[in-house]
């Protein structure tokens, strides 16, 4: 039975040019490098046939620092052809990929360029990303301002500390946790596995790199589904909303400042 879910998302990346503050994916660790695209279509080939996505989100990290971002979009459209494809993008090494218009237009890819700061040294470089696309009509771009000001949404903190002090919450209110992520809906596709969330997911890079304390093990232990559970187990892992995992982020919204994402070596506390 083929399984239709609104949105899916793969790393094109795992490491990023920007270092934010509490990044739900750890990019600002600066660990992992790049997804090979052979990995991604291994990956993807063991899904195509039970889940159809409404629409696939090809992110990081950065997607961009990836060496053969477009020849990485071509590969993913020729599995998840009836798949809305969206890149998300800090937009900085854009230009890094001349091709890439073309292959946007060729597979109907829409971009998303997000800007993470309105600081001066920031504001000026996002000036020239815009300028790169300023001509780009024949392409779906769409921007996207995290930074703050009234009408961005606030950034929320969903761990404690960096590197070896990285702690969870654990509020003891996993519904509550649930309910204010907002990445309840970012179901992962990483090393063939479904993932519940992305910090879920790349907690095994950050464990892999760094000796966290064992209050991380219950959340170590969770597990991807695998691509060949019964398709009950596929449908319940669909429609499951809290779980005891969740207690990991916070029952609370505890936004953070944003900063300077070209600070790197920042401590999350």
């Amino acid at each position: 039975m083929l399984h239709q879910i609104n949105y899916l998302e793969l790393h094109v990346a795992h490491t990023c040019n920007l270092s934010c503050v509490a990044c739900g994916h750890y990019s600002q660790h600066h660990l992992g490098g790049v997804v090979s695209i052979d990995e991604a279509i291994k990956w993807s080939q063991k899904w195509k046939d039970r889940i159809q996505p409404k629409t696939l989100g090809l992110l990081g990290g950065e997607p961009s620092l990836h060496p053969e971002l477009p020849k990485f979009v071509r590969a993913m459209k020729e599995i998840w052809n009836s798949s809305q494809l969206v890149i998300k993008t800090n937009g900085f090494y854009l230009h890094r990929h001349p091709e890439l218009r073309t292959v946007l237009l060729e597979t109907q890819t829409e971009l998303e360029i997000n800007c993470h700061s309105d600081t001066p040294d920031y504001m000026m470089q996002y000036r020239r990303i815009l300028e790169h696309v300023e001509d780009w009509h024949d392409i779906k771009v769409t921007l996207k301002n995290s930074s703050d000001d009234e009408k961005a949404r606030p950034w929320t903190r969903k761990y404690l500390g960096f590197g070896n002090s990285l702690t969870p919450f654990e509020d003891g209110n996993p519904r509550k946790s649930w309910e204010l992520c907002n990445a309840r809906n970012c179901l992962t596709l990483f090393e063939g596995c479904l993932w519940k969330c992305p910090p879920l997911a790349y907690l095994k890079i950050i464990a892999k790199n760094f000796n966290l304390k064992p209050d991380w093990n219950p959340y170590l232990a969770y597990s991807g589904l695998e691509s060949d559970c019964s398709d009950t187990a596929l449908k319940n892992f669909l429609s499951k909303e809290e779980e005891p995992v969740c207690a990991m982020c916070p029952a609370h919204e505890i936004r953070v400042p944003k900063g300077n994402p070209f600070e790197k070596g920042k401590v999350d506390f």
